[in-house]
């Protein structure tokens, strides 16, 4: 019978009264959800907030650095220029005596022309390349219209005919 006796008072209270109870439940009720609730939550969400905040103005910062800089295309047209102009210091006139050395053959015979000239040495098989690398680095550049090659003794006779190119 005690488990009902609440019930039976509960419901002899006037209605104005059962109203009120049942408001200031409900108003403690949320007190409690706000405080042990809803109030964590807040205070997470204003650290993130600020978080936030912070890393918008470090993208702005970095977006004014950017946004300073010229451009990607006119980067790389000034490295392509800087690069051409830097190969065109690296190429050399043509040298006969710088050409003899660096293959370390033996003059045969040079007959300068106005154009070029017709030259012949005497070397080993790996300098046959040595003379084509160096006549693919002058300025300006030299087209080779013809060529012989062929054995001679323990070396090779290596027969050029040299012609400049003007257009390179």
């Amino acid at each position: 019978m005690n488990h009902q006796g609440w019930l039976i008072r509960w419901l002899h209270l006037s209605r104005w009264i059962r109203i009120l109870c049942l408001v200031f439940s409900c108003g403690l009720l949320a007190l409690a959800l706000w405080q042990y609730g809803l109030r964590p939550l807040q205070r997470q969400n204003d650290l993130l907030v600020s978080q936030h905040q912070q890393l918008d103005g470090h993208y702005q910062k970095a977006l004014r650095v950017l946004l300073r800089q010229p451009s990607l295309l006119s980067i790389e047209a000034d490295i392509i220029r800087l690069q051409q102009a830097l190969l065109a210091d690296k190429r050399q006139a043509f040298s006969l005596s710088a050409l003899i050395a660096s293959t370390r053959g033996q003059l045969v015979a040079w007959q300068p022309g106005s154009d070029g000239g017709e030259l012949s040495i005497r070397l080993r098989w790996p300098a046959v390349s040595a003379v084509l690398h160096y006549l693919s680095q002058l300025q300006p550049g030299i087209a080779l219209p013809q060529f012989t090659l062929r054995a001679a003794e323990n070396q090779l006779y290596f027969k050029l005919v040299l012609v400049l190119n003007h257009a390179a």
